[in-house]
């Protein structure tokens, strides 16, 4: 029920942005603060991100330390709470900034291939993601270490050697220090 909730307020919210011409206003405000339209692709969009952030982060909040808390699940802090979302912020800013700069630098590059070379784009960055998600974004937030040698990592090798899926290392996470739902 509260994810319905969550999901209505932020439909109707973008609704109301677009009918009412708020992404419009938005857009004028910050072309009146710079010229550059790459840059202010990269404005417009992290201004909405950063908002709709905020608007959300009640939400967020009352789903861990209330639902959560009620049922058992969370063992996030306000510190921890604040920490991901900073880091979150970071790594949205670097990465999504990046790709988002990318694919604007395309467009005005070459606007009649764009579709074509953004969806390359996109699709190579989603490729590399899946391939090091783990080694480069998990460590930011979880600690990984190695699977003693035991009967567990011995099943997990043999099932990934029928599976002709070659293993290199296999981590444990400490995933619990935010919820135990897993």
């Amino acid at each position: 029920s509260f994810g319905m909730i969550t999901s209505s307020f932020g439909f109707v919210t973008t609704l109301l942005m677009y009918t009412l011409g708020g992404f419009g206003w938005v857009d004028a405000m910050v072309a009146g603060w710079v010229n550059d339209p790459i840059l202010q692709s990269l404005i417009f969009f992290g201004l909405i991100f950063v908002v709709n952030d905020i608007i959300s982060m009640p939400f967020s909040w009352y789903d861990t330390f209330v639902i959560e808390e009620r049922f058992g699940f969370n063992k996030m802090t306000p510190s921890l709470f604040v920490m991901d979302k900073l880091k979150s912020y970071a790594i949205t800013a670097i990465l999504g900034g990046g790709l988002l700069y990318l694919i604007m630098w395309i467009y005005n590059l070459t606007p009649e291939n764009f579709w074509f070379l953004a969806w390359a784009l996109v699709s190579a960055f989603s490729l590399f993601m899946s391939l090091f998600y783990s080694e480069l974004i998990v460590p930011l937030f979880n600690k990984q270490t190695p699977l003693p040698d035991g009967e567990l990592r011995t099943a997990i090798e043999n099932f990934s050697q029928k599976a002709g899926f070659q293993l290199k290392n296999i981590y444990i996470i400490d995933g619990s220090k935010r919820s135990t739902k897993a």
